[in-house]
């Protein structure tokens, strides 16, 4: 029964065609189809994309990204806006032009956001606008601690952060 009621939800939701828009307008999701796309900005001209998918058995999703620093190792993660608690969901090293490509299948989680993130209600999401979501950042390898779920450094360096907050529910 719990099944056919996610199902339900999705297919409304899919018919709907619910956007997300954040401040700058681009980050959004695909009309009907279950792919989205989110877009991560560094301070440095750094930049990515990342195509998910928004439903399924398993969260899928590529991110290229480019302008990074050459030859250096990078996480992919998921930041619940809590100390400890981040997920680390892809790890790639960038090439000598400083392109990077991550694709990952069949990373086993229920939701995004995790029911802790305090990004997943309007009553207390980091966002002015009232956006809720989940915050997908790329970061260097060497300031996370993937095992023990936190940041080793207290301020992230040459770090790409979300242009706007993402979902995703395990069906």
């Amino acid at each position: 029964m719990k099944k056919v009621l996610i199902v339900i939800t999705v297919i409304i939701l899919l018919i709907t065609q619910i956007q997300i828009i954040n401040a700058n307008g681009i980050s959004k999701l695909s009309g009907n189809s279950l792919k989205a796309h989110l877009y991560l900005y560094g301070s440095n001209n750094e930049f990515a994309k990342m195509t998910y998918n928004k439903a399924g058995q398993y969260f899928e999703y590529i991110l290229n990204a480019h302008h990074l620093l050459p030859n250096t190792k990078y996480i992919l993660l998921y930041y619940p806006q809590k100390t400890i608690g981040l997920l680390c969901i892809g790890y790639g090293t960038s090439n000598n032009a400083g392109g990077l490509n991550i694709s990952e299948k069949e990373i086993d989680i229920t939701s995004i956001p995790f029911n802790i993130d305090i990004n997943g209600s309007t009553n207390t999401t980091t966002y002015e606008n009232g956006i809720t979501g989940g915050k997908i950042w790329l970061v260097l390898s060497n300031e996370v601690n993937c095992p023990n779920m936190h940041f080793l450094t207290p301020t992230l360096t040459n770090a790409l952060y979300e242009d706007t907050l993402i979902y995703y529910w395990k069906w």
